[in-house]
């Protein structure tokens, strides 16, 4: 959770923008425990706000519409030559995409990767954390510039999984999530420009969905938690987030059992 905070902070204060952003992760197990994860960030709202068109001048956003897709690796293997071959090997199968379109206000960018387990999972995910990434390289990329897409790997969860053929359990550490955000922004409590940058994130929302190898037959825990069939749905208000770890990790703490 912090390192998605961190990364809605810095797509909102680099743009000086207050927008509700919908970031989903969806993870989509099979019964042997491998499965796929996807996380989505919909910054379509960023881009209909009147004060992006005040920003970019007389012209307003310039008209654009364009799909677009990549492979991490692509982007990150040359930065990381300390990488082994099985390392790079678990990365092949990690790609992003973008929908863009600015005249309907669409703009979704997505990340997904394959695993063969939960723990391979987050393998991958501290891999693409870790990484050093290409921004780094560039001396005229600041802190205004816009996150780098490879980073979208890890939305910020510490929670562990254990998979069973009939039960998922999750654990969240309770966090200093305020803290280590405004202090990855080097910020603190009592900056000036806190109350705009807490005004930003209001609306905002994570979403996590876990699609499960059987129906959903109960669920432990994980406070707010919507049952659907296969699926169980947790959101977490990403200003809640902040003023109430506890609330957060408690959402991402507990064990779904199903059939």
């Amino acid at each position: 959770m912090r390192r998605l905070l961190l990364f809605v902070f810095a797509i909102t204060a680099s743009l000086l923008v207050s927008s509700c952003l919908i970031v989903e992760q969806e993870i989509t197990l099979k019964r042997n425990g491998s499965g796929i994860k996807t996380v989505q960030i919909d910054l379509g709202e960023m881009i209909s706000n009147p004060m992006m068109a005040m920003m970019s001048g007389d012209e307003g956003i310039p008209s654009e519409k364009k799909d677009s897709s990549w492979l991490m690796i692509d982007d990150l293997r040359e930065h990381n030559p300390q990488w082994t071959s099985e390392e790079i090997a678990l990365l092949e199968n990690a790609r992003g995409e973008m929908s863009l379109d600015t005249d309907e206000g669409v703009m979704l960018i997505t990340m997904s990767t394959t695993f063969n387990s939960l723990d391979e999972l987050k393998r991958i995910e501290r891999l693409i954390a870790d990484a050093n990434k290409p921004d780094e390289d560039d001396e005229e990329e600041g802190a205004g510039g816009m996150p780098d897409f490879s980073d979208f790997g890890n939305t910020g969860d510490d929670t562990e999984y254990e998979f069973t053929k009939k039960s998922l359990s999750l654990m969240t550490p309770v966090s200093e999530i305020s803290e280590g955000v405004f202090g990855g922004l080097g910020l603190d409590e009592e900056d000036e420009g806190m109350e705009m940058l807490l005004g930003m994130l209001d609306g905002s929302k994570a979403v996590y969905k876990f699609n499960l190898p059987g129906k959903v037959k109960k669920v432990k825990g994980m406070e707010g938690a919507v049952i659907d069939g296969n699926t169980v749905t947790v959101e977490v208000g990403l200003m809640e987030a902040i003023e109430d770890p506890e609330m957060s990790a408690a959402a991402l703490t507990g064990e779904i059992k199903f059939k």
